[in-house]
Formats: structure tokens, C-alpha cells, sequence
């Protein structure tokens, strides 16, 4: 039987927990081709259920989840301070961000604890517009994946990986234009 020493135990064990605890990806679709207006507000606009229309209401993200979603990506967007102010619902703002749930599936978080090893794990697709509100125009955009797989977290951390991404992906297309925070 082979003898592992502490640090090699502690390294496997650190990765392991590195890659259950979730991942996120994304994909721009709409990148930036200027920076956004300084001192600007954004609201957080509707978030849709694009799912396939046969897809039963059980499978299907509640309003709660929307919800807790949209004040996810308010947190992580002013977490960035990119805009003067973020708002859920608001009517007359500058920009205006928007998106589609283009997959979804609640996991269990049950399954995974018992199992672990991706079995019950929880993802969501969500496409983000963020679009100029003077001109009707869609600033940028693009395809998020959230996903848990640990079983020390609950289903709705893939919502937070989405808001997370979108905010770290909007604040990295803004430094390429030198953008000063508020």
C-alpha cells in the first residue's frame, strides 16, 4: 500500500472541492464596441422563460427563482460599480438588462449529497442583453451557464455563478476602454 504524504492529500482534497463546488461559462454574443454612458442607471428588466414549450411546470424555474436571480445579478452588478445605480423593475432607466432561460434543471441537492459525483446536480442557460434605452440598441450580451454540482451547496448558487460571470464579463469588456468606475 502506497504512503501519501499530508500535502499531496490536502492538494487532492482542495481540488476536488474546487471542482464540486460549481463552474460557470460563458459566451459573449454582443461585446461592447464603446463604453457605456458615465454615471448611467440600469434597471433589471424581464427574465423569460424560453424554455421548450412542452417542457412541464415542475421542470421549469419558479418565480421565486427569477426573483432571487434578479437580485443576484443587482448585487454582483454593483458589486463591479460600473453603473451610478441598479434598480429591479425600474422604468426610465439608461440601460436595461433583459434575458431568456434557455435551460434549466433543478438538481437535487438530496442526490447530491447521497451520491455526489455530478448526480443531482443543478444547471441553468440564461441569455443577458443589456441594451441602451435612448437608442434601442443592444450593447452587449451574451450566453451564461451556471451549474452545482457539490453537495454542500444548494441548487440556486447556479444563479449566482450566472450573475457573477455576466457582472465579471461586462466590467472585463468595459477596462478595454479604460472605464473609471462611478
Amino acid at each position: 500500500m502506497k504512503n501519501y504524504n499530508s500535502k499531496t492529500i490536502v492538494f487532492a482534497f482542495a481540488l476536488l472541492m474546487l471542482a464540486s463546488v460549481g463552474c460557470s461559462r460563458y459566451a459573449i454574443t454582443t461585446d461592447l464596441e464603446e463604453p457605456l454612458h458615465a454615471g448611467t442607471g440600469m434597471s433589471i428588466g424581464a427574465i423569460l422563460d424560453d424554455l421548450p414549450a412542452d417542457t412541464p411546470e415542475e421542470n421549469k424555474p419558479t418565480y421565486e427563482n427569477i426573483d432571487y436571480f434578479k437580485e443576484q445579478l443587482a448585487e454582483q452588478i454593483e458589486k463591479k460599480d460600473i453603473f451610478a445605480g441598479v434598480l429591479v423593475g425600474h422604468d426610465n432607466p439608461d440601460y436595461e438588462l433583459t434575458g431568456s432561460i434557455l435551460e434549466y434543471k433543478k438538481g437535487s441537492g438530496f442526490m447530491r449529497f447521497i451520491f455526489g459525483m455530478g448526480i443531482g446536480a443543478a444547471k441553468v442557460t440564461i441569455s443577458l442583453t443589456l441594451t441602451d434605452k435612448k437608442t434601442g440598441e443592444i450593447v452587449f450580451g451574451g450566453n451564461y451557464t451556471g451549474s452545482v454540482t457539490s453537495e454542500f451547496s444548494k441548487g440556486d448558487k447556479m444563479f449566482e455563478n450566472v450573475a457573477k460571470d455576466f457582472a465579471k464579463s461586462l466590467d472585463k469588456s468595459l477596462k478595454k476602454y479604460g472605464w473609471k468606475k462611478n
